[in-house]
């Protein structure tokens, strides 16, 4: 079973994953984040406080918490290193037609 995490992204950093010149997201450290699961970045634009219907499916590569950078993060936060998902773990995810897949184990903050 494939471990997953639904998160919100903006407009500008959406693009820059998309494009993969950004290989990598800061983030609140409030879910059990491992390296192999995998990231569905929905798309918020901020200025409507709405979905665009937009996503990207990225896998968490490599994890770096306060204690392997000390003096470097902020206690509470990580940064994940992600590469695009093979498209077998992004149809997993996505299932037919719905963003939340049964075969999927989506964990909540």
């Amino acid at each position: 079973m494939i471990r997953a995490h639904k998160l919100k992204i903006w407009p500008d950093q959406f693009g820059a994953v998309e494009r993969e010149r950004k290989t990598q997201e800061l983030r609140k450290a409030d879910r059990d984040f491992k390296v192999g699961d995998c990231l569905v970045l929905v798309e918020f634009d901020p200025k409507h406080d709405k979905l665009t219907g937009r996503y990207l499916c990225r896998e968490i590569t490599h994890i770096h918490r306060p204690e392997d950078v000390p003096r470097g993060l902020l206690e509470g936060f990580v940064i994940l290193s992600i590469f695009p998902c093979d498209k077998l773990s992004e149809e997993a995810l996505l299932g037919q037609g719905g963003i939340l897949a049964p075969s999927v184990e989506w964990v909540k903050p």
